[in-house]
């Protein structure tokens, strides 16, 4: 009988995020808000959204629901066709795309990335960042 050799440890990713400034309410609000691709096929009508500070929020639903699309009506990437979005304005928002090709620029160089993305620092300070 073959010997078995025990499983490998699964890899595991750890986010850290620094402590953020507080922020008076309102954090961010969607008020009826809708969007859709083309006009005759809306794919969000009337949502309101209020965040807060302490707010924990899951987005979950199946493929096609308007996940994504609504996180990009968050950051701004997209426009609602009616309703209205306000943001706090010292509000800033990460955001870790679940598929990178979707928000990066494949051309592009690490360090250009960094530099369009973060202006004002030498290439050498970039390069320093990406190593570490």
């Amino acid at each position: 009988m073959p010997v078995l050799q025990p499983p490998e440890a699964e890899y595991t990713v750890h986010f850290k995020f620094p402590e953020v400034e507080k922020l008076s309410p309102p954090i961010i609000q969607m008020s009826d808000v809708s969007f859709g691709y083309t006009k005759d096929k809306p794919l969000l009508q009337h949502i309101d959204l209020d965040v807060q500070l302490d707010s924990r929020i899951g987005i979950v639903g199946p493929n096609g629901a308007g996940k994504t699309t609504v996180l990009k009506l968050l950051t701004g990437q997209l426009q609602p066709t009616s309703g209205l979005i306000t943001q706090h304005p010292r509000l800033r928002i990460g955001y870790f795309a679940q598929h990178h090709v979707d928000s990066l620029d494949l051309t592009a160089s690490a360090v250009s990335f960094m530099a369009k993305t973060f202006p004002g620092k030498t290439d050498e300070e970039y390069r320093r960042h990406l190593g570490a």
